[in-house]
């Protein structure tokens, strides 16, 4: 008899091919590359509710026991919201009189945000990472599943090692098909070093727990 497929296990691969693409583009630092990560997170997100509201899966023993985590991620989700919501004259004086005064020069969107787009584009973002923390526990949440999660970061690190290595020792020097300047040190497909050995760090340790 054929083994029952889980109805998560589309929405863990497209999951792992999230964070598999996050890295390249530049690590996902620039505009349209971090929009292109906040449209798949809640793409995915959308769709494990819709699977949930079909009863098809369920909140794991993790996912509620992070709660206070979550609670954390959530409240300053919140605090960024607030600071782009229009408030009135007395409220917004009495939070930030600076601000008040600034907006009340220049006649503009009365927040306590001195750059509501800067703000919203915050918002959304953290929303996105809030999502992506729910869903590793949502989706991850099997033996052979974290040892995939796992394989899936090293394979990350040994290309952005590999591709940083070949751009240096050759002299070609291009990010994501883009040529960079400067040259002498790798990056990988990150716009600077500090990134690539950062996620590098992160990748030997996933690789040092698989191994153990």
């Amino acid at each position: 008899m054929a083994s029952r497929v889980p109805a998560d296990r589309f929405l863990f691969h497209a999951f792992l091919g999230l964070l598999l693409w996050m890295p390249l583009p530049f690590g996902s630092n620039v505009a349209w590359a971090s929009s292109l990560m906040e449209a798949w997170v809640f793409l995915i997100a959308g769709l494990w509710l819709v699977q949930y509201y079909r009863g098809k899966v369920s909140l794991n023993q993790p996912f509620v026991r992070a709660w206070p985590v979550t609670a954390c991620l959530l409240a300053t989700l919140l605090w960024v919201v607030v600071q782009a919501l229009p408030l009135p004259a007395g409220v917004l004086g009495l939070l930030s009189p600076r601000a008040f005064e600034i907006h009340n020069t220049t006649h503009s969107y009365p927040s306590l945000s001195l750059d509501v787009y800067a703000t919203r584009q915050a918002g959304l973002q953290t929303l996105a990472y809030l999502l992506f923390f729910c869903l590793t526990l949502l989706l991850v949440n099997n033996e052979p599943r974290i040892k995939r999660l796992a394989l899936a970061i090293i394979l990350g690190g040994l290309f952005q090692a590999a591709y940083g290595s070949l751009m240096t020792l050759s002299g070609l020097e291009y990010g994501f098909f883009i040529h960079k300047p400067g040259g002498g040190v790798a990056t990988g497909t990150f716009i600077n070093r500090n990134h690539l050995a950062g996620y590098l760090e992160m990748c030997l340790a996933a690789g040092v727990g698989l191994m153990l």
